[in-house]
């Protein structure tokens, strides 16, 4: 039995057409991989008026726990909700029961408030005791739903296998439509050598001032991971 639901929004984005004569919403969902890729299938179930209409999702992205499904629909304003079948089952996010909804620009949206867009592996030489050692770093950018003014959010990073972790904070990036803002975390370098572990853990946070509440991403109870290696990418 799964101790987690394996399949999340990333984000849905209300969007204009290359010639601004038409809205549509474009799709990123992440899954928990379950299976071989072949047994999987995403499909946004939507609807606009009436009647409900799936519309499946294209693989985009293979990782070594997740896999990165992309795809768009023909309106700007709709009521939704993800469906992940595999050789496990069939499994909904349907934002805790209340399915999500695009308004056009105004309103988008992002499963669980917020999501990893990028991580990524730096590394440069540090020289200590008459030796060089890789000094290594992590950077990225993170999805946002704006939900006020003050909030904070980062990356909780973890250098030594889990043991202790540290909080590396985000700053504002840019803004796309309908409420959804990209965050940035700025090269920070936090590992001389491979230390304990040879691998960055980490999970995306994001707290909302106004109200307290913390909100994560944490790829699906498991944590991202990232080798302490020059332009590793999140696995």
């Amino acid at each position: 039995m799964l101790s987690c639901n394996p399949v999340r929004l990333l984000k849905a984005l209300p969007c204009k057409s290359e010639e601004e004569t038409s809205l549509y919403t474009d799709f990123e969902v992440h899954v928990k991989n379950i299976g071989t890729s072949d047994e999987r299938t995403v499909k946004i179930h939507y609807r606009k008026d009436s009647s409900w209409i799936d519309k499946r999702l294209d693989l985009k992205r293979v990782y070594p726990t997740h896999s990165l499904y992309k795809g768009s629909v023909d309106f700007s304003e709709l009521e939704f909700v993800v469906n992940y079948e595999n050789s496990e089952g069939s499994f909904w996010d349907n934002n805790n029961g209340r399915n999500y909804k695009v308004a056009g620009f105004g309103r988008g949206e992002v499963g669980g408030n917020t999501g990893l867009l990028e991580g990524k592996t730096l590394r440069q030489a540090f020289y200590k005791f008459g030796h060089i050692l890789p000094y290594y770093g992590i950077e990225g950018r993170l999805y946002l739903k704006n939900l006020g003014y003050k909030k904070h959010a980062g990356f909780r990073v973890s250098i030594d296998g889990g043991v202790n972790w540290q909080d590396i904070s985000a700053i504002y990036d840019s803004n796309l439509s309908g409420g959804i803002e990209i965050w940035r975390v700025m090269s920070v370098f936090i590992s001389i050598g491979e230390g304990k572990s040879p691998h960055f853990l980490f999970a995306v946070y994001y707290i909302d001032c106004e109200t307290g509440r913390t909100y994560w991403d944490n790829n699906f109870g498991e944590n991202y991971l990232l080798k302490k290696v020059l332009d590793a990418e999140v696995q």
